[in-house]
């Protein structure tokens, strides 16, 4: 079952209306520069400053099982070479406490940016797993991430994976992430991850969420 679709020609009317906007220094907007399927896209706008500003959809309902679909253009954002912040992001309700079961890192590199995936472990939000990285070029991607609670106390058959544009999935399925469950999605500048230097603004469109693993 599909979750929820932004289609890009329904940004401007929808997204800012279902979700959470925090704006601090750094900032979202939604314009047509950042359009990458239809009229418009969102923009993240980035000063340098650690500050969050993001987008969040509430939609998820305790889910289980969660997968999120989204173009990202990295829009040849300046950040020095190791530099690296959260861009999306899956929040869990937990017995243990909120913690985000999904945070998707972009880091800069010598030859161009990689992404990967982190997710957090049962009973301790600093007790995180993490995918290989994907090498991502300087031009519009499909991003998808899939993640799974597992299937019981103690057990580590969850799931977190990654690809980029339709490629192999890159994940993990050895999780232990008992009692997590999904409860919203964030697209933006997270957990006050942004280095000094990294200043310019990244392109987002045609989000898409699930309550299945692809197919």
């Amino acid at each position: 079952m599909k979750h929820i679709a932004l289609k890009s020609t329904l940004v401007a009317a929808i997204v800012l209306l279902i979700a959470n906007l925090t704006i601090a220094d750094n900032s979202i907007e939604v314009n047509a520069s950042a359009a990458m399927e239809g009229n418009f896209g969102l923009e993240a706008i980035s000063d340098g400053s650690a500050t969050n500003a993001f987008v969040q959809d509430d939609s998820p309902n305790a889910e289980t099982t969660y997968r999120m679909s989204f173009m990202f253009d990295p829009n040849s954002m300046p950040m020095v070479v190791g530099g690296r912040h959260f861009i999306a992001s899956a929040t869990a309700d937990s017995s243990q406490g909120n913690k985000s079961c999904i945070e998707v890192l972009l880091r800069r590199t010598a030859s161009g940016y990689d992404i990967r995936v982190f997710t957090s472990v049962t009973a301790s939000a600093t007790n995180r797993k993490k995918t290989a990285p994907v090498p991502l070029s300087d031009e519009p991607h499909t991003i998808e991430i899939q993640w799974q609670e597992s299937s019981g106390p103690g057990i580590e058959d969850g799931i977190v994976q990654i690809r980029v544009d339709g490629g192999a999935w890159v994940g993990r399925s050895d999780v232990r992430n008992w009692t997590q469950t999904v409860k919203n999605a964030k697209l933006g500048f997270l957990a006050s991850s942004i280095d000094p230097g990294t200043i310019g603004s990244h392109y987002y469109d045609d989000f898409q969420s699930f309550r299945t693993l692809a197919p």
